[in-house]
């Protein structure tokens, strides 16, 4: 029984060897993602308080993916549905800033963290609306100091 002992353990040892560690790198990649460029605090915060008011000043934009696949084209399921949110850099800075892109569909490509749920963009492009949606009505704020984005919400 004792000359079991040390081969269960070298067993054991072998066995954890063969197990794939997931790396920094499984959660990089390289993806083009597609979603609406969206307020998390207009539609969270914001949503409850119909007569507050907010502006670009408050804002704080992420991505609703309805798409992402990898540089393979293969699809990122854990990204379905996922909001992600933007890195700083010149790209994500037009999506921040530009009322015109508050609201849009947009078609992003850079790096995607998985796990942390974020993307450092290096290009975006608007990509035309197939409708109406919750967010169609994004042109229609009034994003003068004192404006009422809210008053405007569904």
């Amino acid at each position: 029984m004792k000359s079991l002992l040390p081969l269960a353990a070298v067993m054991v040892v072998l066995c954890a060897a063969l197990v794939p560690v997931a790396s920094a790198e499984d959660n990089k990649v390289a993806a083009t993602v597609t979603g609406k460029n969206y307020c998390l605090h207009c539609s969270l915060v914001m949503a409850d308080k119909p007569d507050a008011e907010c502006g670009p000043e408050s804002c704080s934009y992420a991505l609703k993916v309805t798409e992402a696949k990898d540089a393979d084209g293969k699809a990122i399921e854990a990204l379905a549905g996922a909001t992600l949110h933007y890195i700083s850099g010149d790209a994500a800075q037009t999506l921040r800033s530009d009322s015109a892109n508050f609201g849009k569909n947009v078609e992003l490509k850079g790096t995607v963290f998985i796990a942390e749920r974020a993307i450092d963009v290096a290009e975006s492009t608007i990509v035309a609306d197939a409708g109406g949606d919750e967010f169609s009505d994004f042109d229609d704020f009034d994003f003068s100091p004192g404006g009422n984005k809210a008053s405007a919400r569904r």
